[in-house]
């Protein structure tokens, strides 16, 4: 372009003294001036936060690793020794920070109190954060401060256009913050569980972008009396580019994702689809199809990828001595336990998720479908045996173990094919993953305590968690710098207990082994003993059998709701100079530990200037923003 070395920033502060209110040749050209590099200038903003995100994930990385190393150069070269005390009360504990580290430290929790753990509610079930209220408005007043800023006092021909061209600048973002794998996740470290209400957050906002450039441009049309538009292919490849995208938008809110899966996996597909040719099209006639053509690479190197990781995996079991079936065991009529031989090749930290693939089970075969990995993964540990599989005597071994809800959908058919087999079925099942970040609280050398809360089959998240810590600590020999373990469990009846009774036996009993760890599982039953008719039914078991699984040695058994406020002030006073607490359940629980995780840092009992150690927050969330 003629004016290519003009700065954009410079020329767009000149345009008002440029051009006045007159129209002509010049105006029309910095018109269109401004409707092509504003959108180039929105994505150097992008640039510029995502380089930011990477910058800080780095400096963390570096960080870590240092600790990581410091810790282990002093655990190779000494062993910890503590009395007796000590041990029963957590072992030895790390000094506290130094005086003049606990005022920066201070302001960091400080700073993750309010963006992360402060919970602003919208009603009907609705929460953000307060970090992505602030990105959400900040994303907001972006698009629109550059739809809108000199357009001659809003002279509607300056904007109409440049809010269409802003709005398809916008779908390479949508597309890459939407997929499993993403160079945005890689980049920064953000899982991309965490991003997809951003995705959902870009897609709502460009499409009321779309919405004002179409009606602008509808009322240029009406106003100028041309309506030779309405005919032409790209003109109605647009517009019902953007009904169609509507409808989504309207089909993705919380409770038909809760209720309709499947149905929103397939619309959700299809519209995309549908969405993406046709404002190809659209934007075919006036050169902006480098910001749609794009969102199909980005998908396909995603499915490309997901694809490679089932047909590597399947193909491995096939070369192997593994199956590719999996175990489907009925644990209650609401509870599926579904184990999975692990593929040669397949490792995951505890938390990790993984999607599955029934393909003789769902509507269509290739639906995926995500759960969290229920198991720790042996082959991390591997100077150590394999613990019993949840609700099994069995050797764990290898396999992948989830525990999945019956709902409706996908998990109801599961559930009935699991009645028609007499309580235990075989399926085939392929895995891709794992995704999501682990939580590995030994081996980072970086926390003093960990408390994990789970509710229901919040299970899957805490159980691998809390067994890969005391297996690591085994196999530090005491030299692991956590010194003790809380595990709340909150469940609805007493029987559920029996669900993970032999892996909680075995890794209790491995705990005891332990030198300088203290453990605790505290189980709380927050209904009435009496339970479902059904669930009597479906156990087969007398009462005296299960009174006898339900009885484990180092188990707390207590009736009502926890108070993780006084739990989490127990483990706080006990010193150290970081905690780690995790939690996964329902969108309530999750916002009691939040609040109970919002000691204030600055001053007071539990601050982390007085000596309190710094608190580590991860929230692993059944609830939809």
């Amino acid at each position: 372009m003629a004016h290519s070395g003009v700065s954009p920033s410079l020329s767009s502060m000149a345009a008002p003294q440029a051009t006045g209110h007159g129209g002509g040749n010049s105006s029309n050209v910095l018109r269109k001036y401004y409707q092509t590099e504003y959108p180039k200038e929105i994505w150097w903003f992008f640039g510029a936060l995502i380089a930011l995100l990477t910058a800080a994930r780095l400096v963390s990385t570096v960080i870590a690793f240092v600790r990581r190393w410091r810790f282990h150069s002093r655990s190779l070269s000494h062993s910890v020794s503590v009395s007796e005390k000590d041990t029963e009360s957590g072992g030895a504990r790390t000094a506290p920070f130094p005086i003049a580290l606990r005022v920066p430290l201070a302001l960091v929790n400080a700073w993750k109190i309010v963006w992360f753990r402060s919970t602003i509610h919208f009603g009907f079930g609705y929460s953000l954060n307060v970090a992505e209220v602030v990105l959400t408005c900040a994303y907001i007043v972006a698009l629109f401060t550059w739809s809108f800023v000199h357009t001659q006092n809003l002279t509607m021909n300056w904007w109409a256009n440049r809010t269409g061209a802003l709005a398809a600048a916008q779908f390479p973002l949508v597309t890459a913050l939407g997929t499993k794998n993403n160079v945005i996740s890689w980049l920064t470290g953000i899982g991309h569980e965490k991003l997809n209400y951003l995705h959902r957050m870009t897609a709502r906002v460009s499409l009321v972008l779309l919405w004002v450039h179409g009606g602008a441009r509808l009322s240029i049309m009406s106003r100028s009396g041309n309506h030779e538009d309405w005919s032409e292919p790209w003109f109605r490849a647009g517009f019902v580019a953007t009904v169609f995208l509507s409808a989504l938008v309207l089909v993705s809110v919380r409770p038909v994702r809760e209720r309709r899966y499947e149905f929103f996996v397939w619309f959700h597909f299809a519209v995309v689809l549908i969405f993406t040719v046709g404002g190809y099209f659209h934007v075919k006639r006036f050169a902006y199809t480098p910001y749609l053509w794009p969102c199909f690479l980005i998908w396909g190197l995603d499915r490309f990828l997901r694809l490679a990781r089932l047909a590597f995996f399947s193909f491995s079991s096939f070369l192997s001595s593994y199956t590719s079936e999996a175990e489907v065991r009925k644990l209650s009529p609401h509870l599926l336990r579904v184990r999975v031989p692990r593929p040669r090749g397949f490792h995951w930290a505890p938390g990790q998720t993984a999607y599955l693939v029934f393909p003789g089970v769902s509507t269509l075969p290739c639906e995926a479908h995500p759960f969290t990995i229920g198991s720790a993964d042996p082959s991390a540990t591997t100077d150590l045996p394999s613990l019993p599989s949840p609700s099994s005597g069995g050797e764990e071994g290898d396999d992948l173990v989830f525990f999945i809800g019956v709902q409706t959908g996908f998990t109801k058919k599961l559930a009935a094919r699991v009645d028609n087999a007499n309580g235990v079925a075989r399926v085939r099942a392929l895995v891709d993953g794992p995704y999501g970040h682990g939580a590995d609280l030994v081996r980072s050398g970086g926390y003093d305590n960990a408390v994990l809360v789970a509710g229901g089959t919040g299970l899957a998240w805490g159980v691998p968690v809390f067994v890969d810590a005391v297996r690591r600590a085994k196999e530090m020999e005491g030299k692991a710098r956590l010194r003790r373990i809380v595990f709340v469990w909150a469940i609805r009846e007493r029987s559920h207990i029996t669900w993970i009774a032999p892996t909680l036996q075995s890794t209790l009993s491995l705990a005891r082994t332990v030198p300088n760890l203290s453990v605790s599982v505290r189980v709380y039953v927050t209904a009435p003993s009496e339970s479902w008719d059904d669930d009597s039914v479906h156990s087969g078991r007398s009462g005296h059998e299960n009174e006898k699984e339900m009885d484990i040695e180092g188990v707390e058994i207590l009736s009502g709701r926890p108070d993780l406020g006084e739990t989490m002030r127990e483990e706080m006073a006990r010193g150290g100079r970081e905690m780690f607490v995790g939690v996964c359940g329902s969108a309530s629980l999750a916002g009691a530990v939040k609040e109970a995780a919002r000691v204030n840092p600055l001053w007071g009992q539990g601050s982390v200037v007085r000596g309190a150690p710094s608190v580590e927050l991860v929230v692993e969330s059944f609830g939809y923003a």
